[in-house]
């Protein structure tokens, strides 16, 4: 979570607009692995971020 979220959380914050922004978060928060449970949880929260 400390290597990806963080620091993305602080660049959309400082963003402003009408300025753009693209957050990259990969496939696994749409297609979650068995074994990479955390790391499609930490994608999807980024997916949330840029939704909220």
């Amino acid at each position: 979570m400390d290597s990806k979220f963080p620091g993305s959380y602080r660049i959309a914050r400082t963003v402003r607009f009408p300025r753009s922004l693209t957050l990259v978060s990969g496939y696994l928060s749409q297609r979650p692995g068995r074994t990479s449970a955390l790391q499609s949880a930490i994608n999807a929260a980024l997916e949330a971020l840029v939704q909220g």
